[in-house]
């Protein structure tokens, strides 16, 4: 918003007799108001005059009259020149007296006073001058002063300036106090500015918006990874906003409120531009507040998410001046990072307003998780108490649990997300295990099951293993040894520990491995006399997403990879010829999923039911792909062909995987192989079991079997495994 036009000096003096004039009526009334009261204590005090309680009412009522005075004077347009000077006077003394308070405290250089202008609070000048550079563009309409992204306290001193200036006030929803509510706010506790000294502007439009909010509350509220969407992968984070009603009863979401930070791409843009410019920040973010209800329909309805609630510790202050900040940098257009400056950072952002004391958004320079900043306001013992909200489809999947459990499988049991009732009602983690839930009956496996019937799912992220993970693993390959050496920055894959994320999460970015052989060179290959350490794998981003045919929420079965990994190529003179090649591939098929629902029994009947999947898991895709790199044949090789595989769960400690991978090699002509292309089969097994929650050993094996009569390549490695922040 931007100031309104101030009328020059020559116009003020032309009007200001006639504004004299057309005053006098109201000074003689306030003259006369003031001599009645005088009047009314005088006679007040000779009835009583040795009650002390007379001296305190009448100082009472003197200090009533005079901020009755005050509230006309800096509510009404002052258009009395001697009531103007007498008021600017006043505001002028109570400002030098900030001013100087302000100075001496150095307010400007205070963590809170920077958040609030989106200063960092580091210490490393680069980072701090990239920030000023993205503010840069936002001045005037963010910063009071032209110099307020370089110089915090000149910032601070302009807006008390401001604050203080009758003119200023008098601009209602323009004034700084209006379009700073929570700079406002923050500067009035600092400096103990009290209503009798500070006139407040009418600012009508702030005020209407917080009376619709009515702030109370605030909760963090996790929705988890969804791989239909990949700018949605790491799982996304709004803040729900409870008023004083809804706070006391979170199973319902009227009167709540999201705030919401998202990136602003264009949705015509296709999604491999989508998703770069999301990268790199080629977007800006967008915070939005929508009704909470909304926000849910989105989650729970259309896209089949689980959300989890995090309620803060706060107090109801607190909450309204994050949401006072909320109303500052709405209309903020700062670059939206897919991977640092996302809806996670930016809540941790609002957060650290009203927490001076340490920053939450500490660690998080290169990249901001989700699920981390859940984890962070744990450790930092921010949250006090957590909600589990299921989604339609998962409410639907445990009917056919149930179903599925005691009676052949019928056509309702895989009942449609829209004809479920509404999901409006949430599970405590806290009061899950409670016997008096309502029992679920055999016989009765035809009702519709509700949230409160449900066992929460095991997604919490408070329960999930650090995202990032270092290996340490030695194997044999030929009869070769080495050692692995392996680092990877997120995500998690088939067989890591399956707690705290979706079933069937696969998902990897930003990983590489490296292998040193351990044998003499004399008895190495001649091809590997040398080279002991080599980059086995370098990961840009892999994943695979099953969706299995046979549950309420059935899709697409689907995986990618980019990479650039040593391979076992099928055309050489040597038993032992691995190359590393740049490698893209994509999968596409079906899954299907089968195993026992968990179910909680008491005294012979069910009492709760999980809403999740079958844990076990087969799938058969089609596969297709394309390498590069000097080492093979031609330079490329490009194939196509199947792979077939099962995850199995043994226990909540122990995976498996196992796999059958057949592709079809294309690499043109080559003159000593006598042929353009070959099969290369390959069989890979995985065991992981967990020593506890961010600790593991794997076991993998695999073998290959060379076409052209090479030699099978073949390798076993037994490694431990550490996820760590």
């Amino acid at each position: 918003m931007k100031y309104k036009e101030i009328k020059p000096k020559q116009k003020q003096n032309q009007q200001r007799i006639y504004h004299q004039r057309k005053s006098s009526i109201t000074q003689w009334f306030r003259l006369g108001l003031l001599a009645g009261v005088g009047v009314f204590i005088v006679t007040l005090s000779h009835a009583q005059p040795d009650s002390p309680s007379s001296v305190e009412n009448e100082a009472l009522l003197f200090d009533k009259v005079d901020t009755a005075l005050s509230d006309v004077m800096s509510n009404e347009p002052l258009s009395d020149a001697s009531s103007y000077e007498a008021l600017t006077q006043r505001l002028n003394e109570r400002l030098n007296e900030k001013l100087i308070q302000a100075q001496q405290r150095q307010l400007g250089a205070e963590p809170t006073w920077r958040r609030l202008l989106y200063l960092s609070t580091s210490t490393n000048q680069k980072k701090v001058q990239q920030q000023q550079a993205q503010l840069a563009e936002l001045t005037p309409s963010f910063f009071v002063s032209s110099q307020g992204m370089l110089a915090p306290q000149e910032e601070l001193e302009a807006m008390l300036t401001h604050m203080f200036s009758v003119q200023d006030i008098q601009r209602g929803n323009d004034s700084v106090q209006c379009r700073f509510p929570a700079r406002t706010q923050w500067l009035r506790t600092q400096l103990q500015i009290s209503s009798d000294e500070l006139p407040q502007a009418d600012c009508q439009e702030f005020k209407a918006w917080l009376s619709q909010i009515q702030p109370y509350q605030l909760s963090v509220v996790f929705a988890e990874e969804y791989l239909d969407n990949p700018v949605s992968s790491f799982g996304h984070t709004v803040m729900r906003v409870d008023n004083a009603q809804s706070a006391q009863d979170h199973s319902t979401d009227e009167g709540a409120h999201a705030v919401n930070y998202t990136v602003g791409g264009d949705p015509n843009d296709p999604f491999v531009k989508y998703a770069m410019k999301s990268f790199y920040g080629g977007y800006a973010g967008v915070f939005s507040v929508e009704p909470y209800k909304d926000k849910m329909v989105q989650y729970h309805q259309k896209e089949g998410r689980d959300t989890w609630e995090y309620v803060l510790n706060l107090t109801p202050e607190e909450s309204r001046q994050v949401m006072r900040h909320v109303w500052e940098i709405k209309d903020l257009s700062l670059p939206y990072y897919f991977l640092s400056n996302n809806c996670a950072y930016e809540l941790l952002h609002l957060i650290n307003i009203v927490r001076p004391e340490t920053d939450l958004t500490q660690g998080f320079s290169l990249a901001t998780i989700p699920a981390d900043i859940v984890r962070r306001l744990d450790e930092q013992n921010l949250i006090v108490a957590t909600h589990y909200r299921p989604a339609n489809m998962t409410i639907a999947q445990a009917q056919q649990n149930l179903n599925h459990d005691h009676q052949p499988m019928s056509n309702h049991n895989s009942l449609p997300p829209n004809n479920l009732p509404p999901n409006n009602h949430s599970s405590n983690t806290d009061n899950a295990k409670q016997s008096d839930k309502q029992q679920i009956k055999p016989e009765t496996v035809t009702s519709v099951i509700t949230s409160a019937m449900l066992i929460p799912a095991d997604n919490n992220p408070l329960e999930a293993h650090e995202l990032k993970r270092v290996d340490v693993g030695l194997g044999v390959q030929n009869s070769h040894r080495y050692m692995d050496v392996g680092l990877r920055a997120g995500y998690h894959d088939a067989l890591d520990r399956s707690q705290g994320y979706p079933q069937y999460f696969d998902y990897e970015v930003l990983g590489a491995r490296v292998r040193m052989g351990l044998d003499d060179s004399q008895h190495q290959p001649s091809k590997q006399q040398g080279q002991k350490l080599q980059l086995q794998e370098l990961t840009l981003v892999r994943g695979r997403l099953l969706n299995p045919v046979n549950v309420v929420k059935n899709g697409k079965t689907w995986g990618l990879h980019m990479q650039a990994r040593q391979v076992s190529e099928g055309v050489g003179e040597v038993d032992y010829n691995q190359h590393l090649v740049g490698s893209v591939g994509v999968e596409y098929g079906y899954s299907f999923a089968y195993g026992q629902p968990k179910v909680d029994y008491q005294q012979g009947q069910i009492q709760r039911i999980s809403g999740e999947r079958p844990a076990n898991i087969c799938y058969a895709m089609t596969t297709a792909g394309a390498q590069v790199g000097k080492g093979l044949a031609n330079g490329f090789r490009i194939g196509t062909g199947a792979l077939v595989g099962c995850q199995q769960h043994w226990g909540e400690k122990t995976r498996a995987l196992a796999e059958l991978s057949a592709p079809y090699w294309y690499h043109g002509h080559h003159a000593k192989s006598g042929s353009s292309g070959y099969w290369q089969p390959t069989a890979s097994l995985g065991v992981q079991h967990d020593l506890s929650k961010n600790s593991a050993i794997r076991l993998q094996a695999n073998h290959t079997w060379q076409p052209n009569d090479l030699k099978d390549n073949s390798d076993i490695q037994l490694a431990y495994l550490h996820y760590f922040f």
